[in-house]
């Protein structure tokens, strides 16, 4: 980000329009265009700080991506990460599936659905809405209420671990230890140090993820969790980002909170 090497990460306020350009592109992951609008309007990080959900929806985005940016910024505000409520397929549907899933448990007609498709309302964009986000797509009272009740259903048990987190856990040790007794396998990978098995499962990210991996490391806004210095992830590769990530915060919290940004 815009900063030299030697600070630490610049607070909100301190964000030029190309670092919420950045945020927009590579955390939130909206479509390139509707993070090029908040360029075009020159919305740098204090400008972005003052922005109330209302001025989003009003602006010329999707409805769908402008609830995303506006949950994803209410986060940033209070100084946490989005973290999924729901299962993690549910994130992953397409405008399609998501208005075929509002037809089915909301009972709204194919023409209300299909309003849906028109602001591009995926499944990271559903799982981000409220009751009032529903109804200003025009959707009645009735349908909004059981909507939100079959959402929450599949809100996930904190003790049932993403995808993700469970892929992170067997990482490629799971190859070398599937002949392995289940007590002793459980044992190895408490044994085992953190750096390598973070090293695996970085290079299993795309070039955009391990991307975003590294812009969360440096804008991380929990207390208990400080920041690491852009200066030590520049141009670093998976097994320098992995030494650094587990001498920064330590063996357990380096798996912890690797787990956690790898969503």
């Amino acid at each position: 980000m815009s900063q030299s090497s030697t600070e630490e990460p610049p607070e909100l306020n301190m964000w030029t329009k190309e670092d919420v350009h950045q945020w927009l592109m590579n955390v939130v992951k909206v479509p390139q265009s509707c993070a090029d609008l908040f360029l075009e309007h020159e919305i740098n990080g204090e400008a972005l700080n003052e922005i109330e959900k209302s001025y989003i929806l009003k602006l010329e985005l999707p409805h769908g991506p402008a609830v995303k940016i506006s949950h994803y910024l209410e986060r940033l505000k209070k100084g946490s990460q989005h973290q999924p409520q729901f299962q993690s397929e549910a994130e992953n549907w397409t405008k399609e599936k998501v208005a075929q899933w509002i037809v089915g448990h909301g009972k709204v007609s194919g023409k209300k659905a299909e309003r849906f498709q028109e602001e591009e309302v995926s499944g990271d964009c559903l799982v981000c809405f409220e009751k009032q986000d529903f109804l200003d797509l025009e959707l009645k009272r009735g349908p909004t209420i059981k909507i939100l009740k079959d959402l929450r259903r599949l809100r996930i048990q904190e003790s049932t671990p993403p995808s993700k987190i469970k892929s992170f856990l067997k990482g490629k040790n799971k190859q070398a230890g599937k002949n392995l007794p289940m007590e002793r396998k459980t044992t190895e990978v408490k044994c085992q140090k953190p750096a390598p098995l973070i090293k695996d499962n970085l290079d299993g990210l795309s070039t955009s993820d391990f991307n975003n991996f590294k812009f969360h490391l440096n804008h991380y806004t929990d207390p208990e969790c400080t920041a690491i210095p852009l200066c030590k992830l520049e141009g670093k590769d998976t097994s320098d980002i992995a030494t650094v990530v587990t001498s920064h915060y330590g063996p357990d919290k380096a798996l912890r909170e690797t787990k956690l940004k790898i969503l």
